[in-house]
């Protein structure tokens, strides 16, 4: 178990800390463009409070949907960021990954849990930043626009709240892990020859990285994303470890022969 740990923290050695900086990026940015639109909606309804508004102004949903593509563009960073450093960066950590004695296989297959549970933390901390939106909502606004069930409400009534946390819709909870597993299996770095990133790879990241999004009438969407995204996910899984065709012994020794040579 020990040997395995070791591998996992070799592939994330190179990338952890850089995506860790995304992360907190993504976040910040979140709710210092959500908090900047809800200052400008809390001074239209004081300067409008007289004329009986009881919706929220249009600076509070502008605000509102920004933040998707704040997300979306985290996500793609973070890819890139997967795509372009891992532990066959440099011959030291091959040479390291030798020593341990492990197969190619089993290396691609921490990788893509590493990669998986990358895209699964990013998911998490929406959640964590969404909640705290709601929270610093309830905290400035009038008490007009405060009830008990208010953050539960927005949950369930806003696309983008309810595409990331979907509470009861189980279509959505497994639309959204689709899209965590096409994202890891997808982001992997190109080979050393190749001097660009793939194309494939990155179409499929940004179409999952700006579908979180819901529609909250229509089911068909999610169910899109989810043949789309079971299908790339066995793909890559396929290409990369030969897991649904038992091939990957085959390709084990190569893989392994050709890290030696390059280390």
């Amino acid at each position: 178990m020990k040997k395995y740990t070791s591998v996992f923290g070799l592939i994330a050695r190179g990338s952890f800390y850089k995506i860790l900086v995304i992360l907190c990026a993504t976040c910040i940015a979140q709710l210092a463009v959500y908090g900047v639109s809800l200052m400008m909606a809390l001074d239209a309804f004081q300067e409008n409070s007289l004329a009986g508004y009881t919706v929220l102004p249009p600076q509070m949903e502008d605000g509102t949907l920004l933040l998707p593509w704040i997300f979306g563009l985290g996500l793609v960073l973070t890819a890139l960021t997967l795509m372009r450093f891992d532990a066959e960066n440099g011959s030291k950590p091959s040479y390291t990954l030798m020593r341990l004695q492990v197969t190619a296989r089993t290396v691609l297959v921490t990788r893509v849990i590493y990669q998986i549970s990358v895209f699964f933390l990013f998911w998490m901390a929406e959640i964590v930043t969404l909640f705290l939106a709601g929270m610093i909502y309830l905290h400035v606004m009038p008490p007009v626009y405060i009830g008990d069930q208010l953050l539960l409400l927005t949950f369930y009534t806003d696309p983008f709240m309810h595409g990331t946390l979907p509470l009861g819709d189980t279509l959505l909870w497994l639309r959204n892990l689709i899209l965590i597993l096409s994202l890891g299996s997808c982001a992997m770095r190109p080979k050393a020859s190749e001097s660009r990133l793939p194309i494939f790879p990155m179409l499929v990241t940004l179409g999952a990285a700006f579908c979180w999004r819901c529609d909250l009438y229509d089911i068909s969407e999610a169910i899109v994303v989810i043949v789309s995204g079971t299908c790339i996910t066995a793909f890559y899984l396929e290409s990369h470890l030969g897991l649904l065709s038992g091939d990957g012994k085959k390709g084990e020794r190569n893989e392994t022969n050709e890290t030696a040579s390059n280390a």
